[in-house]
Parts: C-alpha cells; structure tokens; sequence
C-alpha cells in the first residue's frame, strides 16, 4: 500500500493506493476489484459512467468488491486486467493477467461517454485469462463500452456478424445464453456452438493502471 497524490499539492487529498510493483515491470495501481457472483458491475450498473466510488476503505488486493479513487484520479497509458477463476476463498488472489495500451486521463474519462473503444489484443489473449475458455467462431469484438455484452472484454457470435453474440470473456458482462447457459457478470459465457462447449465460468476480476 502506498499514499499517492497525482494532481500535487493543493489539488486532491492524497489517498491510499495498492501499487503492484513486480508484474509486468511493476508501477501499476489498482482502480477496481469486481465479484462475478454479484450484480455490482455488470454491464447495466451505473458505477461504470459515474465517478461514484464503492467501498473505498477496501483498497488491497483482496476478494473485497470496490471501486477506488484512482478510477478518478490516475491518468495511464496501459491497463492490466486480472481474473481469478475458480474464485478463492482465502489468501493470495490467483491471476491471470491481460496488459492493454490504451491512453486516457482516467477510467472516468475513457467509460463515462458510455462510447466503444477498441482494443487489439486478440481472441486468444482474452482466453488465456481463463482456463478452458470457451468463444464461439466469428466477430470477436474486443474493447471497452463493448455493447451490448461486456464493458471490459471481448464477445463472439456464431452467426458471421457482431449482431447476435452468444458469447464472451470479461469485467461487466450481460445476459445468459442459449440453452439456458447462466450469465456470468465477470468471467466467461460461452453458448450456441462454441469452440470449447457451453461454459459458465464466473470469476473475479481487477482493472490496474500505470
């Protein structure tokens, strides 16, 4: 943990920060921790396009929702996501991490236009955050504000269009499947002829920035 101030003296009050400074070359901070088993950040909640913190007084890295203050205050050219899957019931987070470049004065700034941004990380990258993964074949839409499945991730159909997905991998994800398959708000929904089967995968993920 560390007390940070980005905007100086005389802006903001400094506050407490869990900085990672190992992965990936370290100087990353943590901006939200998000439950697949909860509702709080699915794709719907307003939490995703206000500046409204949730359960600030949680800022470790730990299996305590929460929505900081460098969700505000932290400009960053590239973002870390992490997924734990099967979520743990004690001790150290087990992650599996995504590092994206995208630059923006904060997560304020880059969701709360509500507008899709790409990302070009790829299919495979996206599954590899998540153990036996599954996707259906086409579109395979990555990014941010990525309606109408997933605020954080990627989504795949098995029709050759983005207009039906049944599909995805992701923070704030939307809706069940096909066949019944249960939604999983942060992890992974597969249906409708995946490449690995119908899975439900719910896990736990976190957004970094540096």
């Amino acid at each position: 943990m560390y007390s940070i101030d980005p905007d100086g003296m005389g802006g903001g009050a400094p506050f407490d920060a869990y900085c990672d400074m190992v992965t990936e070359g370290g100087g990353w901070t943590l901006a939200l921790k998000a439950d697949g088993t909860k509702a709080t950040f699915n794709y719907n909640s307003t939490f995703w396009t206000n500046n409204l913190l949730h359960q600030p007084n949680f800022p470790a890295l730990d299996r305590n929702e929460a929505k900081l203050q460098t969700w505000n205050s932290v400009a960053f050219t590239e973002m870390l996501v992490g997924m734990e899957q099967p979520i743990g019931n004690m001790g150290e987070l087990n992650l599996k991490y995504l590092k994206l470049t995208i630059d923006r004065p904060s997560l304020f700034a880059l969701f709360s236009p509500g507008a899709y941004v790409a990302t070009n990380a790829g299919r495979n990258a996206w599954k590899a955050l998540i153990t036996n993964s599954s996707l259906q074949a086409n579109c395979n839409r990555e990014g941010f504000n990525n309606a109408p499945r997933t605020r954080l991730g990627i989504f795949s159909n098995q029709e050759n269009d983005c207009n039906s997905p049944d599909s995805y991998i992701g923070i704030g994800n939307l809706n069940a499947g096909c066949n019944s398959v249960p939604e999983a708000r942060v992890g992974n929904m597969a249906s409708c002829t995946p490449d690995n089967g119908d899975k439900s995968l719910v896990a736990f993920g976190v957004v970094f920035v540096r």
